[in-house]
């Protein structure tokens, strides 16, 4: 049975240090492809929020697979909370990009840095760009947190808001046309 994976990393304060580099260490998995499917089952999304009054400084990224389980597929790692049924591929165009990599036969790991970028929140996107294989992959995001100010507060409170929170404020239908 296929299926689509959207879940939130929790980790305690308790865990993260401050000033301090920190990591998560996590698996992904892609099914195979579904050229024709549209209700984002191709995609698999790890969303991340950084406790309430910090911001993450996110580091480097380092991404790995082996042969047997993963070829062809393709990561990316977005500023925010992003998810889209329209698939993280070629075409796809999102201004929240941080980084996006394709995995095949001989490009099995990728190793990025993320330029000590600032951000409330991230989310990790995976898919298979393959109809007959799935793949998996391990990722290790590195970052640091700090405490924000009282400026950035109210500018991450507006930018981006606690999703479950403002569900119904989010578009859920494309408007076309002007009026």
């Amino acid at each position: 049975m296929l299926c689509c994976l959207v879940y939130r990393e929790v980790i305690s304060m308790e865990d993260r240090q401050v000033d301090k580099i920190n990591r998560l260490a996590t698996y992904l998995f892609a099914p195979p492809m579904i050229p024709e499917n549209i209700t984002g089952i191709n995609n698999t999304w790890l969303y991340n929020r950084a406790p309430t009054g910090y911001k993450f400084l996110l580091d480097s990224i380092q991404v790995s697979t082996t042969q047997e389980e993963g070829r062809d597929g393709i990561f990316a790692v977005f500023d925010g909370h992003e998810y889209t049924h329209w698939n993280i591929f070629p075409g796809v165009v999102s201004h929240e990009l941080l980084y996006r990599g394709e995995l095949n036969q001989y490009i099995l790991n990728l190793d990025a840095s993320l330029k000590m970028w600032e951000c409330k929140e991230f989310s990790l996107a995976l898919r298979s760009s393959s109809q007959e294989t799935p793949v998996k992959v391990c990722v290790v995001i590195w970052f640091y947190i700090r405490k924000m100010t009282e400026l950035e507060r109210l500018q991450y409170a507006v930018l981006q808001p606690k999703g479950d929170r403002y569900k119904k404020s989010f578009r859920t239908t494309v408007q076309t046309g002007g009026t």
